[in-house]
């Protein structure tokens, strides 16, 4: 059992104690810290399958057929059946009855069939061929099932990761309805952290109170202006407080590009030839089974009152225990040979480990 299963064991347990003691909701809420909601679902677990049902419901997870589930939400939607009766008839919980109901709210009989479980081939195919329209710029506006457009910069399979991660949980939640989100997200190359935080953070326009006045200011040559001249008529002719930084991020947002450029104008490029490269041979599998298989190390600056130090750390990724360790005030060699000494003095003989860093 991991140390989650145990901790709700314990809440479930101490719920269980106060609910049988007469305990009203205030003071459960004070004391556990729950909801109403769960509240309410602990309640009715206990009463229609008992303690044992209600202690061991997070040690498994029951699957139920496509019958049982359409049965269960039209019996609750349609039927108007109280949720009590649902759940003694067809033995699911409150929380699992409420989510089949917004998925059928949502899509309908189809979104509570089982999921298609598809190769990483037919996948990237099938993600593919949903891209449909292209525009000149290089980027394509792909069709989903709500009949909403997402945008995707290349339909070829071997392209999928040079996508951005808004691109990609887009795509995913074209295809979420369809096939298994953990499938989806592994084959894309997008992890479960980097999708829900681009789900909770919407991309929105930037400063949309002066795109019609940078719009305006832009049109009023042939060839359009550069953003310096956009900044000072803001400032100065409409009394507008905006960054430099600001100003160019709407021009992007617009498709605004001054086309005049100044003489021996070249674009920067950090290339700087071909260099020898490192394998990535943890490839963000940081999990390791044995001591001293798996290290990484990092330098981490920290700003101080007499200036700026440097911290660079040997960790083993088997128990998150700094091995070694360096402080300097110059993040240079000398720094990173002191860390590798301090290193090899605590490594077993016979240990050979992999070390990670930014570079591979």
């Amino acid at each position: 059992m991991g140390p989650w299963k145990d901790i709700v064991e314990a809440r479930k347990r101490r719920f269980l104690e106060l609910y049988e003691a007469g305990a009203s909701y205030p003071e459960i809420k004070t004391q556990l810290e729950i909801d109403e909601h769960d509240f309410r679902d602990w309640r009715d677990t206990i009463l229609i399958f008992g303690t044992s049902r209600f202690l061991m419901a997070h040690m498994s997870k029951t699957k139920y057929s496509y019958e049982t589930k359409l049965a269960a939400v039209k019996a609750h939607v349609e039927d108007q059946i109280p949720h009590l009766d649902i759940m003694a008839k067809y033995g699911v919980t409150p929380k699992l009855l409420r989510r089949w109901c917004k998925i059928y709210s949502e899509h309908g009989e189809a979104g509570l069939q089982p999921k298609k479980i598809t190769s990483p081939i037919e996948y990237q195919a099938e993600a593919c061929a949903r891209v449909d329209t292209y525009r000149g710029d290089g980027t394509s506006y792909q069709e989903t099932r709500s009949g909403e457009c997402h945008i995707k910069k290349s339909c070829g399979p071997e392209r999928l990761a040079k996508l951005s991660n808004r691109e990609k949980a887009e795509i995913v939640d074209s295809l979420s309805g369809q096939h298994d989100l953990d499938l989806l997200l592994k084959i894309i190359g997008l992890a479960r952290s980097s999708y829900y935080y681009v789900r909770k953070h919407p991309k929105t326009a930037t400063r949309p109170d002066v795109h019609e006045k940078v719009r305006e200011t832009f049109n009023r040559t042939a060839n359009g202006c550069v953003h310096r001249q956009i900044l000072m008529r803001l400032r100065r002719e409409f009394n507008i407080t905006i960054s430099k930084k600001t100003v160019l991020k709407v021009m992007r947002e617009l498709s605004l590009v001054c086309k005049i450029r100044r003489k021996g104008f070249r674009k920067y490029s950090s290339f700087k030839g071909v260099t020898s490269t490192v394998p990535n041979l943890i490839a963000r599998d940081f999990k390791a089974t044995a001591p001293f298989t798996k290290i990484g190390t990092d330098v981490t600056e920290f700003a101080l009152p007499f200036g700026k130090v440097y911290l660079a750390q040997v960790v083993g990724f088997h128990s998150n225990e700094i091995l070694a360790y360096s402080i300097s005030q110059s993040p240079n060699m000398l720094q990173q040979k002191e860390m590798f000494d301090a290193m090899v003095k605590v490594l077993p003989p016979e240990a050979c480990p992999i070390l990670h860093s930014d570079m591979g």
